[in-house]
């Protein structure tokens, strides 16, 4: 056993702080305030805030750890293990996992990270109905594979990519969008890798990407034909596509990994979210989102 042992304080941390002050009062104010905006308060969202009040919390049970040579023991208080609320049982999840993606996942090849966006006036579709977010999974997907595949020329070459819906954006504002760690290139029937160029121009993908989007969405029911005219015409159309500078080395596992963690990103970070005393009264008042 370490000599040295620094156990949690979660008291400490101001969002628990926020919580502890303001939760019950968000909860009975959230029909009046919220509901219209944000579509009914889940359960889920409520079973995740409730366990993450408990977290770390020896009152809520505990591990004892016993040193079988010096005969020391510590208590280790159980933690909730929830992703997207939780900072410490997140930031922990987070890295094991983009530790295995980077070493056990991703192949030795080429790698570039893209995000895509979708216009502000398509967003409020998802806001309520997050099961439709499946969409945005779907086409990000497709458009990228079949841009690869006419780039090279493999009309039956597979990409080898992980991707993750982020539905939050700077403030926790409400901002569905993709992120898609992919190999930079197709592997063919022969499991042979056909890279791409690095420094192939990503502008049709864009393009690609908007017109199966919004054709999704007007098959759904999800937009009128009128609209989508519209949203066609655009000189700027509000649909964004960011890949970075360049691919990643082949061989380069930590650039892998930093992808990952990045994708796998809590919500909001803790060092941008301040406890202030005095101000406990006006807490919560719309800002807390899943």
């Amino acid at each position: 056993m370490q000599s040295v042992y620094r156990p949690r304080r979660p008291r400490a941390s101001p969002l628990w702080q926020i919580i502890h002050h303001g939760w019950d009062d968000f909860q009975a104010q959230y029909e009046a305030s919220s509901r219209k905006v944000h579509g009914p308060l889940r359960s889920d969202t409520v079973e995740v805030v409730e366990k993450f009040y408990r977290c770390g919390d020896l009152a809520q049970g505990f591990t004892r750890l016993h040193c079988a040579d010096c005969g020391h023991e510590k208590l280790l208080a159980f933690t909730c293990k929830t992703r997207g609320y939780c900072p410490s049982c997140h930031q922990r999840r987070a890295l094991e996992t983009a530790d295995w993606i980077a070493k056990d996942i991703t192949f030795n090849v080429p790698h570039r990270m893209y995000v895509f966006t979708i216009p502000k006036v398509l967003r409020a579709i998802f806001r309520k109905r997050r099961k439709l977010l499946t969409h945005l999974f779907q086409q990000s997907i497709e458009a990228l594979k079949l841009w690869m595949q006419t780039t090279l020329g493999l009309p039956h070459g597979q990409i080898a990519a992980i991707a993750v819906v982020h539905t939050f954006g700077d403030y926790l504002g409400f901002h569905p969008h993709m992120h898609i760690l992919a190999a930079n290139g197709l592997i063919d029937a022969q499991n042979r890798f056909h890279p791409l160029d690095e420094n192939e121009s990503i502008a049709s993908l864009s393009e690609i990407f908007r017109n199966l989007f919004i054709k999704t969405l007007v098959d759904e029911k999800l937009l009128s034909q009128k609209k989508a005219d519209q949203l066609l015409t655009w000189k700027t159309s509000g649909f964004t596509l960011d890949a970075g500078d360049s691919p990643t080395l082949p061989f380069d596992r930590n650039a892998r990994r930093q992808f990952a963690e990045y994708m796998l990103r809590a919500p909001f970070s803790l060092e941008k979210i301040h406890w202030n005393e005095k101000s406990k009264h006006d807490l919560l008042r719309d800002r807390i989102r899943f």
